[in-house]
């Protein structure tokens, strides 16, 4: 190699040591970009052993399964994209299936939007079609008002306590 050649080498080397790594971004799912209305959520309970506040007519949510550690889940957009966890498993047939119907825009982790109780989302069982969280709107058309939380004065403490209004 000659010295006019050995320079250029020289340089470009010099040039990819110099590149630095560019930031990234923070980036939502590619779901976020059409907004989707509707999505199908498909969730498996009780996977590695039983559980202890699973009832199907108790108290326990859609969104106390979704946290806990004992069930696995899919959600396929109306867009055609699917969020899942790891070890979600084709091949068994006990995943419920709920349909999720969103009535405001999503501007941050699926996950996070679920679990918030200020989102505006409806969640129907596809087995019998029965409403398991009303949207804002069904809410207040049927009980008149949303529900709120308060804080209320204990006596002549500073202490409070929260009261949920139904």
């Amino acid at each position: 190699m000659g010295k006019k050649a050995l320079k250029i080498f020289n340089l470009r080397r010099k040039k990819k040591e110099v590149i630095e790594p560019v930031q990234e971004k923070k980036t939502y799912p590619k779901l976020l970009v059409g907004n989707p209305q509707t999505a199908i959520l498909f969730l498996q309970r009780e996977r590695k052993n039983s559980c202890g506040l699973y009832d199907p007519f108790g108290l326990c949510t859609i969104v106390d399964c979704l946290q806990c550690e004992n069930s696995v889940y899919r959600i396929a957009f109306d867009n055609g994209v699917c969020l899942e966890t790891i070890d979600f498993d084709d091949k068994e047939n006990k995943s419920e299936k709920y349909l999720l119907e969103f009535k405001d825009e999503i501007k941050r982790d699926m996950f996070e939007y679920l679990i918030d109780d200020n989102s505006d989302y409806r969640i129907t069982r596809l087995s019998d079609n029965v409403v398991l969280r009303d949207t804002k709107e069904d809410y207040v058309s049927k009980y008149g008002h949303y529900p709120t939380v308060r804080k209320i004065k204990i006596d002549d403490t500073n202490r409070k306590r929260l009261v949920l209004e139904k």
